[in-house]
């Protein structure tokens, strides 16, 4: 978790940064099989960031995906496109 739960639209804790990196590290390093989910504030201001420490699962919630300033569709096309360009972003490559 990403985020204090229990509500929608709670903050980013950034902290979890680094949680997710060591977890990412633990995996190549040992033998260990697991995927990396990530649940909470994952939108267009922390996708490069959740990526790169090494999330495989972006749980799309309120803030990514189901929102309420647009339908759906709209809402779908445009996660899609920003969630492309941060995985094609330089600093991921």
């Amino acid at each position: 978790m990403t985020v204090d739960p229990g509500y929608a639209g709670q903050p980013f804790i950034p902290e979890m940064l680094a949680k997710i990196t060591q977890l990412h590290q633990l995996k190549e390093t040992g033998s260990l099989r697991f995927l990396l989910e990530v649940d909470g504030s994952c939108n267009r201001n922390t996708y490069r960031a959740l990526l790169g420490a090494g999330a495989q699962i972006l749980v799309m919630g309120s803030s990514g995906l189901f929102r309420a300033d647009m339908p759906l569709e709209l809402a779908w096309e445009t996660m899609s496109r920003e969630l492309s360009a941060a995985l094609h972003s330089p600093e991921l490559v």
